[in-house]
């Protein structure tokens, strides 16, 4: 059994992370900001702050762990915009994370990077890794210098450390802003959904799926694996479109209520994301459990589920 600290515990990729360690029998602690109890047996080490100076001051409370993963991000949520605090949450934070990893004796450290990182290419076709990253929109472009500030700490104190970039994560605990609670919200009481022409295509990722991919990627970068960042995908291509039908379908709606072409893309938006698969399939056996349709329908009936009771 190994003791595992995560940083992000409590977002959408860190509880199904958390659960499904737990689950395999480690034990787990989690650095927490906040005052809420951790859903046992998570053993929280309380933060005063997310700064990287409380995070060194955390160090003696830390105790010993076998590896570091670090899911903590500012940006997420669309209202978050301050480049600033998006410096301290993507850049500095993480480095400082990776001092904290090493110090507590840990023997891997796996930080969680994002399929926004990457600049739009000029031609469609999957990302690599090792295409131009993002360098204006301020969520992408931090968590791509983060990528770099983890990988160069990580090499001046001697613990190797991996990003997995994690490509269209979805599942039942989403914000309310993402696609799938909306879509949800709106279809359980008959309502019509304005959407974009859908025409966006994206890899899309089930939350558990991602929690199942990100340890065995862990496991595998144990064992010093030599690509130092991996997309965490499908390699799979839907459109948004495709994606709102599915979830019509499995709530039994008339897909008629998808109002496509009710809004504009957003600005700036990619018109493909999807990731290359040739790294993460060197690095592991892991592939995705769920398709879309069967993904959609389990993260349709848990929100219902929910929604009834």
């Amino acid at each position: 059994m190994a003791r595992i600290l995560i940083a992000g515990a409590g977002g959408l990729v860190g509880r199904s992370l958390a659960r499904r360690l737990v689950e395999r029998g480690h034990a787990v602690a989690a650095l927490t900001v906040s005052a809420r109890d951790l859903p046992a047996p998570i053993e929280p080490i309380r933060l005063s702050a997310w700064t990287p100076e409380a995070v060194s001051e955390a160090a003696g409370r830390a105790g010993r762990c076998d590896w570091a993963v670090n899911l903590a991000a500012y940006g997420v949520d669309p209202r978050e915009t301050d480049p600033a605090r998006a410096r301290l949450g993507n850049v500095e934070l993480p480095a400082a994370l990776v001092v904290l990893a090493a110090r507590a004796g840990a023997e891997f450290f796996l930080q969680v990077g994002s399929s926004a990182e990457y600049a739009e290419l000029t031609e469609t076709r999957p990302m690599r890794e090792d295409d131009p990253v993002e360098t204006l929109k301020t969520y992408g472009a931090s968590k791509a210098a983060g990528t770099h500030a983890v990988l160069d700490v990580a090499g001046a104190t001697g613990i190797p450390a991996l990003v997995a970039r994690l490509f269209g994560v979805y599942g039942p605990d989403e914000g309310p802003w993402r696609l799938l609670p909306a879509l949800h919200k709106r279809l359980s009481t008959g309502e019509r959904v304005p959407l974009s022409p859908g025409a966006q295509v994206r890899d899309f990722l089930h939350v558990e799926d991602a929690a199942d991919g990100l340890i065995a990627l862990a496991e595998a970068g144990r064992g010093h694996l030599s690509d130092r960042v991996v997309n965490l995908c499908s390699g799979v291509g839907a459109s948004v479109r495709h994606f709102a039908e599915l979830v019509a379908d499995a709530m039994d709606r008339p897909r008629a209520l998808l109002d496509f072409g009710a809004h504009p893309m957003r600005p700036g938006e990619l018109p493909y994301l999807v990731g290359d698969t040739t790294r993460r399939r060197r690095a592991m056996k892991w592939e995705p459990a769920r398709d879309l349709r069967s993904g959609l329908a389990s993260a349709v009936a848990s929100l219902s589920a929910r929604g009834a009771t």
